[in-house]
């Protein structure tokens, strides 16, 4: 079950079967047969010495490669032999392992604990433990230091639910937390910025650095009403947090909804007074400039409280101000020019505001707005803190909660203080609890007042699962923590709080493993249920570190129940430690290190095999349409480009090249790829074609190597394997007319001197013509080589396109036809057929081509005298 040798023969063999007298008789083996027999084998006769594969009439087999995980059945220590692995790195840089060649990882029994890697190893190597023994600790320890808290501890078991040290403690000592109501606050004094705050916490929250605890809107940075909001100098960060002073510019603005009141009483762009009714039932509170400029798109109307307006026409008038400028009392505005006496009459303010252009058809109106200017400061921290570390505060922040630009209504807060809770270096990773300590109770005890206070807390994990250490014989590792310290203890940062140690179940020998690379430690337990002791006798030899393998001898009378290596050997007693082994082929992925710790199920490695596939006439079609359209496969072998003999050159027992060596002593080196392996055997002979490693063979490698010929009978002969594989007889000729059209293209590559082009793709009868005119007018020739066209490409390259159009792309082909002129003599069968005439076969074909020639020769005759 953990895999067999077998031997398979590359190529035809010849094995020596000699009788007791030493005749030879010579027996022929072919290519892939297993070898049933062993060199020097004694066989009796009708011995089967070798087995073929056979291919069935009705049935094709192709080999493919397949894969198989290899799993450990057992637990323990892992050990390679007779391989090594080899590292590779992939374009990601990911490194794989592979076998250097054929070996056996062999699994030495034992039980594995898995301890973390902060876990102390507190054993030896090959050392001798009781049950109950501490295999290794691990020792919390507190990074910060604080007074320790023991939650739920039990003295009886002396057991607890967790650990928790108190690193810091923040009071405030001033607030009241006014306590009994669903909304909670924190109650400054009077003269504070704002002496009311809204918790946002409640008692027992964990929070972290940057956690809002309370917040309160400034009530004196509230709008009087609507209005918009303009930035003016502002010093804030990206999330509106308010650094510095900052000002910050209101304009009054207010809007009307018309709705089914009716129609506004007022014309566009004027001056309304106090109490001036400007729809029906609404009255303006005091004097400004009415705009109807959003009445069509939103039926309101836009008063502007306590602005004031001035008209400027299109002509006759100059204006100085530009919009959203700010102006005083009396400043110049503009001019208004007479167009008779052409005096100009200059327009100032008449109050202070921002200019405001309202564009009309004639004119634009000019709105001088009153506004409102809010100089807003950071909140500075108003209340005092008892802290016992300095890294630990609770500062008032100042967000501004409007933007540049925003619309707001009447009662809107511009600004809010936010109270933070926070926390610097060393105690940025820790967390807080909140707490309210009660200072007054109603009568019924139940608490309405308090102080708020809030411990940085750091959590230590001391209790460990023993599923997450794997199973140990399949019984869970057994855990024991002990307390190092007692509820209320303050410590310094570093001290021990617990250990935790690793007990074993059942007393064995120890094995260390630990891998540098992941920081994993292994620990594994050799104990009597993993060894046997053997009686044995003089007859057999025996050595310790030797492995013995299931149903081996051990004596004469016992032979081996189980797989296992040899640990100590006696007079007449050997002790045998179970191990199993796995076989490995060549170019196996390995994903295990040698002496590595591994579980049950544990996967070791991947075996890359070939295997023989059956298919039937569906699954061969595919192939079919791969060789008819000429592909190229992916992994292609290589093939030989001369004749020689072979000679395989070789690296740690790797081939890495092979040399052919010709008749006339020329070396020819061909480099294997990584993931093939030679198809041939040192010192054999090889024609031109031949394979010289694993792979599909491409017909272009074929063509280039082996001539026109050879490439056009390899696809004949593959096409007709898929077909006979299921019984199905065609005649060879109808796929050579296939095959013909697909080779009967060659490319230009010296034209000579005459016109053709270089890379230009001609037939094969084009070119003998073009060569037999060159010869006759004493010109240099044209050289041309073969090419191999898919049926898709030979049908769309034909010289008719009325043909090529009937195929594919049939809108590009007679594009093309008609932009270059082309003309179709139809000298093809499609063509002909396509458009209803008789086609040019048949017997009496010979005669009207004959005569055809004859018209043409006679014409030519009549033009010339």
């Amino acid at each position: 079950p953990y895999g067999e040798v077998t031997r398979v023969t590359k190529q035809e063999s010849i094995i020596n079967v000699i009788d007791k007298k030493g005749k030879a008789y010579k027996v022929e083996i072919p290519a892939g047969s297993e070898i049933q027999v062993k060199n020097g084998e004694v066989v009796k006769p009708a011995t089967i010495i070798a087995e073929q594969i056979k291919l069935s009439g009705n049935l094709q087999k192709t080999v493919e490669k397949g894969y198989r995980d290899i799993n450990s059945d057992i637990s323990g220590m892992v050990k390679f032999v007779d391989f090594k692995t080899e590292e590779k790195k992939d374009r990601q840089g990911l490194i794989s392992r592979s076998a250097s060649n054929q070996g056996v990882i062999w699994i030495h029994s034992g039980n594995v604990y898995s301890l973390p890697s902060d876990c102390e190893i507190l054993v030896q190597n090959n050392q001798f433990l009781k049950s109950n023994e501490s295999l290794g600790r691990i020792a919390t320890k507190t990074e910060y230091g604080g007074k320790v808290q023991v939650n739920n501890y039990d003295n009886d078991t002396n057991e607890w639910e967790s650990i928790s040290l108190v690193t810091a403690e923040l009071e405030v000592p001033e607030p009241d937390v006014i306590l009994g109501r669903k909304d909670l606050h924190l109650k400054f004094s009077d003269d504070a910025p704002e002496s009311v705050f809204q918790l946002l916490v409640q008692e027992g929250s964990r929070i972290e650095s940057g956690t809002v605890i309370a917040e309160a809107f400034v009530g004196k940075y509230v709008t009087p009403s609507s209005g918009e909001i303009r930035f003016i100098n502002m010093d804030n960060t990206d999330k509106n947090i308010l650094t510095g002073k900052s000002s910050v510019l209101f304009l009054p603005e207010e809007n009307y909804q018309l709705g089914s009141t009716g129609n506004p009483l007022v014309e566009d762009s004027c001056m309304v007074d106090a109490d001036d009714e400007v729809i029906p039932g609404i009255r303006v509170k005091e004097s400004g400039f009415i705009s109807l400029e959003n009445l069509d798109l939103s039926q309101s109307i836009t008063f502007y409280p306590g602005a004031y307006g001035a008209y400027f026409p299109l002509e006759n008038s100059v204006i100085n101000v530009t919009e959203n400028q700010e102006v005083k009392e009396g400043e110049l505005l503009g001019y208004l020019t007479d167009p008779e006496s052409e005096d100009k009459q200059p327009i100032h303010s008449q109050q202070e505001g921002m200019v405001q252009f309202i564009h009309s058809e004639e004119g634009m109106y000019l709105v001088v707005r009153k506004t409102f200017t809010y100089e807003i400061e950071p909140v500075e921290k108003f209340f005092d803190l008892k802290t016992s570390h300095n890294s630990i505060d609770l500062v008032p922040v100042t967000k501004l909660m409007v933007r540049n630009g925003d619309k707001l209504k009447a009662g809107t807060a511009l600004i809010k203080v936010n109270l933070v809770f926070r926390l610097s270096s060393p105690l940025t990773l820790l967390g807080g609890k909140v707490e309210f300590k009660t200072i007054e109770e109603d009568e019924d005890g139940n608490p309405v007042r308090g102080k708020l206070s809030i411990s940085v807390i750091e959590s230590l994990t001391t209790h460990h699962d023993p599923s997450n250490y794997g199973l140990i014989g399949h019984q869970e590792l057994r855990i024991n923590s002990m307390l190092q310290v007692k509820e209320g203890d303050t410590v310094k940062p570093g001290t021990v709080i617990a250990y935790t140690d690793f007990m074993i179940q059942s007393p064995g020998k120890i094995e260390v493993f630990k891998d540098s690379e992941s920081g994993s430690q292994k620990l594994l337990i050799v104990n009597a249920d993993s060894q046997m002791r053997v009686k044995t006798d003089s007859d057999i030899k025996f050595e310790v570190g030797q492995y013995i393998y299931e149903d081996d001898k051990l004596s004469s009378k016992v032979n081996a129940t189980e797989s296992g290596i040899i640990e100590e050997v006696s007079n007449d007693e050997i002790v045998v430690r179970k191990a199993r082994p796995y076989l490995v082929s060549q170019n196996s992925a390995i994903l295990v290190a040698d002496g590595e710790m591994v579980q049950q199920g544990e996967t070791l490695g991947t075996l890359v095999y070939e295997t023989v596939k059956t298919g039937d006439i569906i699954q061969g079609l595919p192939r079919v349409e791969e060789l008819l359209e000429a592909r190229k496969p992916k992994e292609s072998a290589i093939l030989v480009e001369q004749a020689g003999t072979i000679e395989l050159v070789t690296v740690d027992g790797e081939v890495v090249s092979i040399n052919v060596i010709t008749i006339d002593g020329t070396t020819h080196n061909y480099k294997v790829p990584i993931n093939s392996r030679p198809s041939v055997m040192n010192g054999s002979k090889v024609k031109i074609g031949e394979r010289l490693v694993s792979g599909p063979v491409s017909p272009h490698d074929i063509l280039a190597v082996a001539g026109i010929e050879a490439v056009q009978q390899f696809l004949v002969n593959e096409v007709q394997l898929v077909y006979r594989s299921q019984g199905v007889q065609i005649n060879d000729k109808h796929i050579e007319v296939i095959v013909r059209q697909m080779t009967k293209k060659m490319r230009i590559t010296e034209p000579g001197d005459t016109t053709l082009l270089p890379g230009e793709i001609i037939t094969t009868y084009q070119f003998d013509e073009a060569v037999r005119n060159a010869q006759q007018d004493g010109i240099a020739s044209p050289l041309a080589e073969n090419v191999l066209l898919g049926i898709t490409k030979a049908s769309l390259n034909t010289e008719s396109f009325i043909s090529a159009a009937s195929f594919q792309e049939t809108t590009r082909v007679l594009t093309e036809a008609a932009i270059e002129g082309k003309r179709d003599f139809l000298r093809g069968l499609k063509e002909n057929v396509i458009i209803g005439r008789l086609i040019p076969a048949g017997t009496g074909m010979r005669e009207v081509q004959q005569s055809s020639e004859l018209r043409e020769e006679q014409s030519l005759e009549m033009k010339v005298g």
